[in-house]
C-alpha cells in the first residue's frame, strides 16, 4: 500500500467532512448547492479506495482524526469568505461511519430549535 493512496483517502475523508459540517453548521438558512454531491463523491471515493487497498481500513479512524481538523479550519475560513460566522465544534460530531453511510444527512444543527422534542443520537443529529 503506497503513502499516495492514504493521502487519497485522507483527502477524500476530509472533503467528505468539510461538506458534512457546513451542511451541518451553516449560519445561513441556504447551504450552497453542491455540498451533498460533493459528499457523495467523496464516499464514493472512499469506498473504492478500501475496495482496491483494504489495509487502509486499520488506518481509516486515524486519518479521519486528522481530517476533522483541516476540515473544519476550512469549513470556518470559506463560511467567512462568505461573511458567515459557523460555529463548528473542535471533536468531530461525525463518525467514521457516519462519513461512509450513504444514507447518513445531518440536518442544520445551528438552524434547529429543540423545542420539536425529536430525538436525535449521541452527537446531535437525527438517526
Amino acid at each position: 500500500m503506497g503513502r499516495s493512496e492514504e493521502a487519497a483517502l485522507e483527502s477524500a475523508i476530509e472533503q467528505a467532512l468539510l461538506h458534512l459540517a457546513k451542511l451541518a453548521f451553516p449560519p445561513s438558512s441556504d447551504p450552497r448547492r453542491g455540498w451533498k454531491a460533493s459528499v457523495v463523491k467523496q464516499r464514493v471515493g472512499i469506498e473504492k479506495r478500501i475496495r482496491r487497498n483494504p489495509g487502509l481500513q486499520s488506518k481509516m479512524e486515524a486519518l479521519h482524526q486528522e481530517a476533522w481538523e483541516d476540515a473544519r479550519k476550512l469549513a470556518i475560513a470559506e463560511m467567512a469568505a462568505h461573511n458567515e460566522t459557523p460555529t463548528i465544534p473542535d471533536e468531530c460530531p461525525f463518525s467514521i461511519n457516519d462519513v461512509r453511510d450513504e444514507s447518513f444527512w445531518p440536518k442544520a444543527l445551528s438552524l434547529l430549535a429543540d423545542a420539536s422534542g425529536s430525538q436525535r443520537g449521541s452527537k446531535g443529529f437525527d438517526r
